[in-house]
């Protein structure tokens, strides 16, 4: 109807409205609602202790510093998804005009991990 050219003005209007019921921002039932995405994340902390000569000395070598580094580690956000910052395609972007909709998607993708590293560098 909508294509046709002998249909009518109303006709052609009264199947759009129709269609455009039946059309959803994404091909994925129940994920078509919108929320603010407004968030604060602490990304990283990292904390290094350089530990003092004569110590260093006593293991044989130059200088020793210790690390303790996190990454992720605290969201504020009152976004009710598990992450906003998370798309379809977990935390990557993909590029390209038939993915405009599924970046606001975040129906499959994997929350961003909580890290923690310790580390020991031994200077010789």
């Amino acid at each position: 109807m909508l294509i046709n050219p002998a249909s009518s003005a109303d006709a052609r209007l009264a199947a759009a409205k129709d269609w455009l019921s039946l059309v959803a921002l994404n091909s994925y039932p129940g994920l078509n609602q919108g929320y603010k995405g407004d968030f604060m994340r602490w990304r990283e902390l990292s904390l290094t202790y350089t530990a003092p000569r004569n110590l260093a000395d006593r293991l044989g070598a130059r200088d020793i510093a210790v690390s303790l580094t996190g990454r992720n580690l605290m969201l504020w956000t009152k976004y009710p998804g598990h992450d906003p910052e998370v798309n379809i395609y977990s935390a990557g972007v993909v590029a390209g005009l038939q993915n405009n909709f599924n970046e606001g998607i975040d129906g499959f993708g994997l929350p961003l991990p909580r890290r923690v590293a310790l580390s020991v560098r031994l200077g010789y």
